[in-house]
């Protein structure tokens, strides 16, 4: 499985495709790119505006993170350099520009339909299948897991894609952790985040074999972390400044070594 980042230049980004559904925060399109072994592929752009200036960090921190999880991504991600010109004039005062005509951005390369793609095209029964198929998923609990590690409060039908049949990834990690806003005051790591696919899976009681999947999922989160932590400091270090830096990853890791007792209160689970 990929774990590297790649960084692309400008000359890399070749043409916008067309706008996505999903990405209500930030500027989200669907793009041609020429990836390193020189060929075009179709990418989804993530443009973070001012006013979500985290959104770009919490893709990498969720990239990293579920790859050291062994969770399924799309294979090819990259910061891109976008060129300015795809944006109105009107529009690019809500972006901060590197070197005066850029954009920092978020590639990722499409990995196939979000399930809530096939609802807004009517297709019920599909539908129903790939959300049956998804909670049958051997990645299920780990995923719950996962999310629940980062403080995702965001995993919802519109940021996973259909790779193949009872096949899922994860994509947009825009909300590890909490939102694309947050300071780091807001890195509270006892605090109880949301997780919405557990709660719409189990809104009322989690099947005790599930939630023991789950918990047990939370067993391997502070050996990951550890594996990721210097990939995860030196893009930090690009990005953010110290004193922001050094609470993000205390946090990640306390709630790494905390996951086991957080998810068995969460699913009724009792935990020794």
């Amino acid at each position: 499985m990929n774990s590297k980042i790649e960084i692309l230049g400008p000359d890399k980004y070749i043409a916008p495709l067309e706008q996505a559904n999903e990405g209500q925060i930030a500027f989200t399109h669907a793009a041609s790119v020429k990836w390193i072994d020189g060929r075009s592929y179709r990418f989804f752009v993530k443009l973070f505006p001012k006013s979500a200036d985290k959104g770009l960090i919490n893709e990498i921190t969720g990239y990293l993170t579920a790859n050291s999880c062994n969770l399924p991504q799309p294979e090819k991600v990259a910061i891109i350099l976008v060129p300015k010109r795809i944006l109105a004039k009107e529009d690019l005062d809500h972006f901060n520009l590197h070197q005066n005509n850029y954009i920092i951005g978020w590639a990722s390369v499409d990995s196939g339909p979000t399930p809530k793609t096939l609802l807004s095209m009517d297709k019920i029964i599909e539908f129903e299948e790939s959300l049956s198929s998804l909670k049958n998923w051997k990645y299920f609990s780990e995923m719950l897991a996962f999310d629940d590690w980062v403080a995702n409060q965001d995993r919802n039908l519109g940021n996973m894609t259909i790779s193949g049949k009872n096949e899922f990834k994860l994509i947009d990690h825009g909300n590890s952790p909490i939102s694309e806003k947050w300071t780091k005051e807001d890195l509270l790591s006892n605090q109880h985040y949301q997780n919405k696919m557990l709660e719409h899976f189990f809104p009322k009681n989690t099947p005790k074999s599930t939630a023991s999947e789950i918990v047990k999922s939370t067993d391997s989160h502070p050996q990951n972390f550890e594996s990721v932590i210097f990939d995860l400091n030196r893009w930090y270090g690009e990005f953010l400044d110290h004193d922001s830096k050094t609470k993000l990853l205390e946090f990640l890791k306390s709630r790494a070594h905390d996951g086991n007792i957080r998810m068995g209160s969460k699913t009724g689970l009792l935990v020794a």
